[in-house]
């Protein structure tokens, strides 16, 4: 059980950390589809790390860890290129 807080209690530091980074980042680089990669990226590490260590889903089987990976990639991806439509839409 000590193993299973301490992993919990890196997952909560890691989040909060790449939460504060990701609101520094936001607020010193300009807006642009780099920047949004980059805070899309910490969204995506602050999903997996939540899935997999809150929800308990580190210890299920292969292909479910896989599937939840794909999904928050995904998403990530979709998000990613409706930044990048609108960076490059013309005014």
């Amino acid at each position: 059980m000590d193993r299973l807080r301490a992993r919990v209690d890196l997952a909560w530091a890691a989040i909060a950390a790449l939460t504060l980074c990701s609101i520094a980042v936001a607020a010193v680089l300009p807006a642009g589809p780099a920047t949004n990669g980059l805070l899309l990226l910490a969204a995506a590490a602050k999903g997996r790390w939540l899935a997999l260590d809150f929800l308990g889903l580190r210890d299920v089987a292969g292909p479910w860890r896989g599937l939840l990976g794909a999904w928050i990639v995904a998403v990530v991806a979709v998000a990613w290129l409706a930044s990048l439509a609108a960076a490059l839409r013309p005014v």
